[in-house]
């Protein structure tokens, strides 16, 4: 396998060890994974990125889908060997808040710390770049969960059984593909008619 030039991105269930020294040493690539309880020396390290008195390294706001998004990132370089993670360069924390909007106003806000480890040096990829990276990486799950839950209702599916859930699954791709591919939006209105009139009051921003 070859990954030369490319960046790995996945949650904590691909932060192992293995992950981390294969992509980096074996097949040429870069990673960048979040970091939970499976990695605690990572994430006690991640957590030690200083918040107050600091100003954040970088930092961004987003509105969009009825909410409004800010996100601060502070970084730290670290031996990989001492992490126990092959290849690491930084480590990075990431503060969200969310605040969700109805008809203009705040109704909920919640805030959460995210912590991380990428093989890509300070040179490769500054504060900005890495917040960037991972935002883009977050817009992809939004997106999918938007279309998934909210379009084709997924999380409402009672459906347990493993085989028929994957063949469900594979059933709602082609209509989303095929959106894609034309340029059609594919909100609630234009998705086949799985979605309830519930699904197309969502507020888009």
């Amino acid at each position: 396998m070859d990954l030369l030039g490319v960046l790995v991105i996945g949650d904590a269930a691909h932060t192992v060890k293995a992950n981390c020294h294969h992509i980096p040493f074996d097949y040429g690539g870069d990673y960048l994974f979040f970091l939970k309880g499976n990695q605690p020396l990572a994430q006690a390290k991640a957590s030690n990125c200083s918040r107050a008195p600091f100003p954040p390294q970088a930092q961004s706001l987003d509105k969009g889908h009825g909410r409004i998004e800010s996100r601060k990132l502070w970084v730290l370089t670290v031996d990989g060997a001492t992490l126990g993670l092959a290849g690491a360069a930084q480590v990075f924390r990431i503060d969200r808040q969310i605040q969700t909007l109805r008809q203009g106003r705040v109704i909920k806000t919640t805030a959460e710390s995210v912590y991380g480890v990428t093989s890509l040096w300070l040179d490769e990829a500054s504060p900005q770049r890495l917040l960037e990276r991972v935002r883009d990486y977050w817009a992809i799950e939004i997106k999918q969960h938007y279309r998934r839950d909210h379009t084709q209702r997924e999380d409402h599916c009672l459906v347990r059984h493993p085989v028929t859930a994957r063949n469900l699954s594979s059933c709602v791709r082609p209509p989303f593909f095929s959106m894609n591919s034309s340029g059609t939006d594919p909100t609630p209105k234009n998705t086949s008619p799985t979605g309830s009139a519930k699904t197309t009051a969502i507020p888009r921003g």
